[in-house]
């Protein structure tokens, strides 16, 4: 539901130039009445009559006339007192000079004066006193006190119906004068009686082309337009124009005055076409004869402009309110209301041809300006609902619900709770749910709105109609199709009673049904539908308008369902064609229709056009997911769009292996499968390399953002609500320093820069090293992909069952009872460690070229394939070396992980721009996790420690606590005091903290970002239910996920000293460890249990410490993926860093170790759960 336009104003005035309607009459004729009614007294009127020669004669100059006069009179006042008719003639020609200039209390105060001698000197009903009271009203009316008017034109028609016969003209102008009147003070039906009256007078008494009757027949136009009796108002206003021009000059200001009243009459009567000429015709006479800045003139521009936006004339009304925006910046100030009108009227037409940024500016621009009005201004209820649809169509989501939701606040703080405006922010505020996927609310704000516009307007309106329109879209987005039909077809019923034939509104309800129908499977119905509607668009819409594209889109798919191929497809050709040229490139109707196309094309064996075609549309579409961060939290998962996208992905991984021969060609589908995972979190993965190139204002920003969340993460969630104000308002700040951020030039510029919006092959090829090659897995239900990608080659391979349930058995293995024990040669284990090299490696062992020249595999996974450890996975086919141990993938090729091909390129991005952290390592070791002897067998559930603890070991909670409880970790301590030592043998700075005084608030008050960062400790994925009690309830959690105990960074926990099991302290979840400062940190490790896991949606990654730590500005992570020994964990971690600091990489040293304890026959979980991410 659009609101861009204010309707024409119907003008109250009788005449362009004053109140002609109650005309200051006779005023020469009282003058010369008073001088021959007494004998003259030469003497003393000598001096003033001279003066009055000379003031007529000589002096031209109003002002010059008024000051001559003001001092004959007060010169002469005592001698004039006594002729008083001489005086009140004076007195009247300075109450007319006054009167001309504005000067309205002083002519007011004269005439007030010529009254009283009138009274005195006169008879009761004299026509000096009728004519003394006609000017007195006429002053009144000009000072707009119209009850005053009243009066004193009812008294002077009341005398004159006692004096007067029936049918005397004089009887007719005080009709109509005191019906002009009744105008002002809205009494439209008092004023018919009146005027017409006086129309009948005039008619028999004065000859035809008596202007009195033009200016009659004019104000019983308004009167009758007043009580919206448009077609006697028409009548009445062209017989008002027809005897002006017969009486008239062609460019005469009455003239246009008429054309104006008709204009806004035939706006009433949706006559636009009409409309138009009268208000050209106006404009034209105005433009002659008025200045150009003439605010009669402007005002004539904006009715123009007005119709010829609702003729979807867009073009022409641009144009006309240019002008007038021109026009009253040249008279005044830049602040006026009348200006930010202008630009409120223009963000409307900008709007309309898609010229979003031009309309986004114009209307910002108005509210500048109205936010000096209160804040409940109705002004800015308007310009907030408008920009709520520019924000829309710009993507920026959160700023649109901002802006309708404030609409709304103001419009329901003034307006009664049924008024209209209040309905339109609810249209709006539908169509921006549906816009972010929260079908469910946009279908509660849109039937409140069509409530309320049945309430407010006759049965028939239209905008009964647009409301109507907007359910029932409301209706389809959550399957409630025969509400959508219902809905639609009252709607559309409505418009072809209320709108012309070919009207793009009635297109847009036949659209609209169309794709009801279509889902409801009443396809002849629907094709019915969806031709009529294109048949009116092409009719009456622009060439090449995207409205049209969208029809032919929908109707093309509908073609489809009933087998219409060939017409499908060059509808389809069509649409695309047309939303080329009229939208912007990455647009979401522009992917949809090249999607459409590319199955066309696949069907007629086409296949480079056909992925050349999906791989444009899937660009667009993950375009379309980098929301900007402040966005993220108030979008609803869209399923439809999630599922579009699933599809189209599934449809290129299909027919790119079949363009093995036309490389160049593929290039587009290469970069979306690389850019997929991950896609939607690309601001907060861009932030760490913004950082790192920042210069001057956009760097103080990153800096003032890294300090807020950093502030943000300090405060307590749970035991200190006096801190939740704070909260808020940091919180607050934050959010506007992020949109700030998004908008800034140079971090959009340095985006570009790195090109890692959209990652390519050439991104990746850059930065793997030589005879390095990424495997990247893409999980799209129950299929997986696997994406190979080497220096020289590409291929996609897709596998035919899925390892979903052989996966699932492998983790239960693992991580189950007496997993502490296991070794390779377990027979279960080994025999899913083998299915899964035969299901997933073996498969595409000669494209990775395993055993022919690879020496490193960098792995994303995805989905659940994020916590398979794959260098444990054992070739079958392979012998066994003399230890007769299996061959695992760590034994053919050195494996690292990575969450996203885009962490691979961000993070060699990073160690570019950062080069060598010389800062010292921050080793944090905890070992207490018990309270007063908690560890007892009595406090354990009568559970001894095991003797081989892991670091995983839970104790039951008792009944006072929300929060697991940990054993002691004693072995903590010697893995801290044994790589500080051998650090600090190597010459690197270490410090280093162990309990009691290994807590969250050493890690959050750091002041640099540490070379290594190592914590060895407890940690752990938290349930929802375990957390929920500790959060704030009364914050949105939607728009607020750091309250939200369900999001995966509010799971993913380290344990650090001070914890009790009670509340959060201790506790370093995610999204502290995130705002930490880890900028040119080259390692951050986990050594604790299952810290490599997390939420592993398919396409985001593992969101968890890991990831976190990515965010924070970290190189690389060492994680695990269940459980690892105590007791030789140490060791594990000493060797690692050892190898590392005698020169190995951190890959290369981290599978040193793993195959030294494989040989040595250590348990797999002292060795294989270590898993490295990130750089080599």
């Amino acid at each position: 539901m659009k609101e861009v336009k204010k309707q024409p104003e119907q003008s109250h005035k009788t005449s362009a130039t004053g109140p002609t309607i109650l005309d200051l009459k006779n005023l020469e004729k009282l003058h010369s009445v008073g001088l021959k009614s007494k004998p003259l007294h030469l003497d003393s009127h000598h001096d003033i009559l001279t003066q009055i020669i000379t003031l007529e004669h000589e002096i031209r100059s109003p002002l010059e006339r008024m000051s001559i006069l003001q001092k004959a009179v007060k010169r002469q006042n005592l001698h004039l007192r006594n002729h008083r008719i001489e005086f009140a003639s004076l007195l009247m020609d300075l109450a007319k000079k006054c009167y001309d200039l504005d000067r309205y209390d002083e002519s007011l105060a004269m005439y007030k004066e010529i009254l009283r001698i009138a009274r005195d000197t006169f008879a009761a009903g004299h026509s000096h006193i009728v004519d003394s009271l006609t000017n007195l009203a006429g002053v009144y009316g000009a000072m707009h006190r119209y009850e005053d008017s009243l009066s004193a034109a009812e008294e002077s028609l009341l005398i004159q119906r006692k004096s007067l016969h029936d049918q005397h003209p004089n009887l007719a102008a005080a009709l109509s004068n005191l019906g002009a009147t009744c105008i002002r003070l809205n009494q439209p039906l008092r004023a018919v009686g009146m005027l017409e009256e006086a129309l009948q007078i005039y008619i028999a008494e004065t000859p035809k082309d008596e202007p009195k009757i033009a200016l009659c027949y004019n104000n019983l136009g308004i009167a009758y337009f007043e009580l919206r009796n448009y077609e006697d108002a028409l009548d009445r206003h062209n017989q008002a124009l027809l005897r002006r021009r017969s009486s008239l000059p062609k460019l005469h200001l009455d003239i246009a005055q008429s054309l104006h009243n008709l204009g806004n009459t035939y706006y009433k009567l949706r006559q636009q076409d009409e409309a138009v000429n009268a208000f050209t015709a106006a404009l034209h006479i105005y433009r002659q004869i008025l200045p150009a800045d003439h605010p009669t003139t402007a005002e004539t521009y904006v009715n123009l402009g007005i119709i010829l936006f609702e003729a979807r004339r867009f073009e022409e009304a641009l144009d006309i309110h240019l002008e007038v925006l021109r026009t009253r910046r040249k008279t005044l100030p830049e602040e006026h209301p009348d200006i930010a009108q202008s630009l409120n009227n223009l963000a409307g037409i900008y709007m309309n041809l898609r010229r979003f940024e031009e309309a986004r500016e114009a209307a910002e621009g108005a509210l500048r300006i109205w936010s000096s009005l209160p804040q409940d201004h109705p002004d800015l209820g308007l310009v907030r609902s408008n920009l709520s649809i520019i924000y829309s169509h710009l993507r920026l989501f959160d700023a649109a619900l901002d802006s309708v939701q404030e609409s709304l606040r103001i419009r329901r703080a003034v307006l009664p709770e049924d008024h209209p405006d209040i309905a339109s922010s609810l249209g709006n505020l539908a169509e921006t749910y549906r816009k972010l996927g929260r079908f469910e609310e946009a279908v509660e704000a849109a039937e409140e709105a069509s409530r309320i516009d049945r309430a407010a307007h006759p049965p028939e309106h239209p905008t009964i109609a647009e409301s109507l329109n907007t359910l029932a879209n409301a209706y389809q987005d959550t399957q409630r199709d025969e509400d959508a039909v219902a809905a639609g077809i009252e709607a559309l019923h409505i418009r072809r009673t209320s709108l012309p034939e070919y009207h793009p509104l009635i297109a847009s309800s036949l659209d609209g049904l169309a794709r009801a129908y279509s889902r409801l499977e009443q396809f002849q119905a629907a094709v019915w539908a969806g031709e009529e509607a294109a048949s009116i668009q092409r009719v009456s819409l622009p060439e090449n308008h995207p409205d049209t594209a969208a029809t032919l889109n929908n109707l093309a798919s509908i073609y489809l369902q009933v087998g219409r191929i060939e017409e499908a497809e060059q509808l389809f050709e069509e649409a695309v064609n047309i939303h080329r040229i009229s939208l912007p490139e990455q647009h979401p109707e522009v992917s949809a229709g090249l999607s459409n196309l590319a199955r066309m094309h696949h069907n007629s064996s086409r296949p480079v056009s056909s992925v050349s075609l999906i791989s444009k549309s899937l660009l667009i579409q993950l375009h379309e997911d980098q929301f900007p961060l402040s966005s993220k939290g108030i979008r609803a998962k869209s399923s439809d769009r999630q599922h579009r996208l699933h599809n189209d992905l599934a449809f290129l991984l299909d027919t790119l292996p079949r363009l093995k021969n036309h490389m160049p060609e593929a290039s587009d589908g290469i970069t979306a499968l690389l850019t997929y995972k991950g896609n939607v979190d690309i601001e907060q993965s861009l932030a760490s390399i913004l950082y790192a190139k920042a210069q001057g204002s956009f760097r103080s920003l990153l800096e003032e953002r890294l300090s807020l969340q950093a502030q943000l993460a300090r405060l307590r969630y749970s035991d200190k609500p006096q801190d939740l104000p704070q909260y808020v308002q940091l919180l607050n700040r934050l959010k506007l320093l992020e949109k700030q951020l998004e908008t800034h030039p140079q971090g959009r510029q340095l985006a570009d820069e790195l090109r890692l919006r959209m990652i390519t092959a050439e991104n990746v090829r850059a930065v793997l090293r030589p005879q390095e090659a990424l495997l990247n897995f893409i999980v799209l239900g129950d299929q997986v992909h696997a994406q190979i990608l080497h220096q020289d080659n590409h291929h996609i391979h897709t596998y035919r069952e899925s390892p979903k349930a052989h996966v699932k058995k492998l983790r239960a293995l693992l991580a189950g009872e007496g997993q502490q024990f296991l070794e390779l040669h377990n027979p279960i284990l080994q025999s899913e460690l083998q299915s899964l090299y035969g299901m997933l490696i073996s498969p595409i062992k000669n494209e990775l070229r395993i055993g022919i020249g690879l020496e490193s595999l960098v792995i994303s996974a995805d989905g659940y394939l994020y916590g398979l450890p794959w260098d444990l996975l054992c070739d079958a086919e392979a012998e066994e070396n003399k230890n007769r141990i299996p061959t695992t993938l760590l034994h053919e090729v050195s494996v690292r992980s990575i969450p996203t091909p885009r962490d691979l390129v961000r993070l060699h991005h990073l160690a570019e721009l950062y080069g060598e952290n010389q800062n010292p390592a921050l080793l944090l070791g905890v070992q207490s996790f018990q309270q007063d002897g908690e560890d007892s067998a009595e406090k354990n559930n009568g559970r001894s420690p095991q003797s081989f603890t892991t670091r995983a070991e839970v104790f039951v909670a008792g009944a006072e606590s929300e929060l697991p409880l940990y054993l002691n970790l004693p072995g903590t301590r010697n893995e801290v005091l044994n790589l500080a030592k051998l650090l600090e043998r190597h010459g690197k700075d270490t410090i280093m903290y162990l309990s009691p005084t290994a807590s969250e608030e050493i890690l959050l008050n750091s002041t640099f970002s540490p070379s290594v960062l190592h914590l060895s400790t407890h940690s752990d994925v938290w349930d929802e239910a375990d957390t929920a009690v500790l959060y704030q309830q009364n914050l949105d959690r939607q728009l607020e996920p750091r309250f939200d105990p369900a999001h995966p960074f509010s799971q993913a926990v380290v344990l650090l000293d001070g914890y009790t099991g009670k509340n959060f302290h201790g506790v370093l979840r995610a999204w502290e460890l995130a705002s930490l400062n880890l900028q040119s940190t080259e390692l951050v490790t986990f050594s604790s249990c299952n810290s490599g896991l997390g939420w592993m949606e398919a396409g985001r990654g593992v969101v968890g410490l890991s990831q976190a730590a990515f965010l924070a500005g970290a190189q690389r992570t060492i994680t695990t993926l269940w459980p690892v020994l105590d007791q030789t964990t140490s060791e594990w971690m000493e060797n690692v860093y050892a190898g590392r600091l005698q020169g190995l990489s951190w890959q290369e040293a981290v599978r040193q170790e793993k195959l030294r304890m494989l040989e040595d026959e250590y348990p797999l979980q002292a060795w294989a759960p270590f898993v490295l991410n990130g750089l080599a």
